[in-house]
């Protein structure tokens, strides 16, 4: 289950830190992110427009397809 405070935490960790968004990058694996598309493709989707890279990683463990994968705003697999 996807922690509600995760996008605030993050949020503030990136400013009280000076950290530039985009030098950071969050890794998934495929099978939280199949499993749990529905409910949290919104907040992958947030956490991107934050600027933060997304990565994913065990690609072709599990069910998922490269055509499926378009629909998340992924950096890297």
């Amino acid at each position: 289950m996807l922690d509600p405070e995760l996008l605030p935490v993050l949020t503030k960790s990136l400013a009280k830190h000076r950290v530039p968004s985009h030098s950071l990058e969050l890794e998934i694996t495929e099978t939280v992110l199949m499993d749990s598309a529905k409910n949290y493709g919104d907040a992958i989707r947030a956490i991107r427009a934050l600027g933060v890279k997304l990565s994913l990683d065990d690609f072709g463990t599990g069910h998922s397809s490269l055509s499926y994968l378009n629909r998340f705003p992924l950096d890297r697999l």
